[in-house]
C-alpha cells in the first residue's frame, strides 16, 4: 500500500485499467445535531455484483463502466439515511479545470480545489422507495498545510494500491435535507481521503482496518489505517497536531476478536502505541464483507481527549462471494434497471439498513 498526505494532487489516479477501483471518500460528525454522514464516490464500484461479474467475465471490466456513489446518514448513531446508487457511464462525468477538479455522478457532484485544500460535496436523490435528501456541504483543512515546510510522512511500497489522506481534519458546513427535514451545519467535523488499486481488493488484503477520531483537548487528529498482507497485520497511524506535525504510530495490539453474522471474525479493541484503547462497540453499517463503528476512544495519556470517532472493517476475500452478491442487491440500486421490490417498500428498504 502507497500511503501519502496532504497531497494536493486529488485528481484521478486511474486510466481505466481492467478490473481497478478509485473512490473519493468523505466523512462528519456534528455534535450539535447528533447527525454523523459518509458519502463516497466511485470510479469503479468495487462492492458492486454487476461490476464483479463482468471481471469474472472479462467483459466491458473497466471501473469506468461502473460509476456509483454511497451516501450513509447515522442520527444519534443510528441509521437514518442510506443510498447506494450505481448509474451507467454515460451518467458520470470527471473534469479538470482550473485548479478544480470535478466528478459527477448522476445529480450528484464532488469538487477538489487544489488551491484552497477545499471539497464541496453536492447530492440530489430520490430513491425509489421516495426518500429524497439534498445535500450540500463544504469542507476546509483545519490543519495548517504550508508546502515545502511539512515533514509530511509517507509510505511506498510500489504497490498497486494507494491511499492519499488528503484533509485529515476537516470544518465541515453546509445543509442537509432529509425528507424535508433540515439540519444545518456549521461546526461539524470532517475527514476526507482517495483510494486506488489496479486489482481487486481481496488479492492484496486480508484484512483491513482504519478509522479517524479528532482529539477535543489537544485538538489533534489520530488516524490509523492497518491491514493484513497474507495474515500478517500491519499497522499504520499517526497523530497530527493543528500545525500539521505527525507523530508516527506503528505498533497496535488486537484483541477481543468476534465472529460475525456473515462469518468473518474482527478485533473489537484496538490499542495503537501505548497511548490509545479504541473499542469498536456502536456497529452503525454492517454487510457481508465490512462493519463500520462510531467508535469510543480512549486516550491513556490525556484523560480528557475521550470521545468519539468513525472505523471500518473489510474483510475483502468475501466481496467476490455468491452469496454476498445477494444481499448486497437487496440494498445497491442500479438506476438504468427497474428497481425491485425491497427498493421501493420503506418498510422492507430499511429492514435491510438494520440486518445488512
Amino acid at each position: 500500500m502507497d500511503i501519502s498526505f496532504f497531497n494536493a494532487d486529488n485528481t484521478k489516479i486511474l486510466a481505466n485499467e481492467p478490473n481497478a477501483y478509485e473512490w473519493w471518500y468523505a466523512d462528519f460528525m456534528d455534535s450539535a445535531s447528533g447527525l454523523t454522514g459518509v458519502i463516497i464516490f466511485y470510479n469503479g464500484n468495487l462492492f458492486s455484483p454487476a461490476y464483479i461479474q463482468a471481471q469474472i467475465a472479462e467483459n466491458d471490466n473497466v471501473p469506468e463502466n461502473f460509476p456509483a456513489i454511497s451516501i450513509s446518514l447515522y442520527k444519534d448513531n443510528k441509521p437514518y439515511y442510506y443510498s447506494f446508487l450505481e448509474f451507467k457511464k454515460q451518467d458520470a462525468s470527471y473534469t479538470e479545470l482550473a485548479n478544480k477538479m470535478q466528478y459527477t455522478v448522476g445529480e450528484n457532484s464532488l469538487v477538489f480545489d487544489t488551491t484552497t485544500r477545499s471539497l464541496v460535496i453536492k447530492a440530489n436523490q430520490l430513491l425509489a422507495s421516495s426518500d429524497t435528501l439534498m445535500l450540500d456541504l463544504s469542507f476546509t483543512s483545519a490543519i495548517k498545510v504550508e508546502e515545502g515546510t511539512m515533514n509530511i510522512p509517507s509510505v511506498q511500497t510500489n504497490s498497486s494500491h494507494t491511499w492519499k489522506c488528503i484533509i485529515p481534519n476537516a470544518t465541515v458546513e453546509g445543509q442537509i435535507d432529509v425528507n424535508d427535514e433540515i439540519f444545518e451545519l456549521k461546526t461539524a467535523k470532517g475527514y476526507h481521503d482517495h483510494n486506488a488499486g489496479l486489482e481487486p481488493l481481496h488479492h492484496f488484503f486480508t484484512d483491513w482496518y482504519w478509522g479517524r477520531v479528532h482529539l477535543p483537548a489537544t485538538e489533534e487528529t489520530l488516524v490509523f489505517y492497518s491491514y493484513a498482507v497474507e495474515n500478517a497485520l500491519q499497522t499504520n497511524g499517526w497523530i497530527i497536531d493543528k500545525n500539521g506535525v505527525f507523530t508516527p504510530i506503528k505498533t497496535g495490539t488486537y484483541t477481543n476478536f468476534k465472529k460475525n453474522l456473515f462469518g468473518f471474525s474482527r478485533a473489537t479493541k484496538i490499542q495503537l502505541s501505548d497511548r490509545f484503547l479504541l473499542n469498536f462497540d456502536k456497529i452503525v453499517d454492517k454487510g457481508p464483507f465490512y462493519e463500520r463503528y462510531i467508535c469510543s476512544l480512549s486516550d491513556l495519556a490525556i484523560p480528557e481527549n475521550k470521545t468519539s470517532g468513525i472505523a471500518e472493517y473489510i474483510y475483502p476475500k468475501s466481496i467476490y462471494k455468491t452469496w454476498a452478491h445477494k444481499l448486497v442487491n437487496l440494498r445497491m440500486r442500479y438506476v438504468y434497471k427497474k428497481a425491485h421490490a425491497v427498493l421501493k417498500s420503506k418498510i422492507m428498504y430499511r429492514f435491510t439498513w438494520k440486518l445488512l
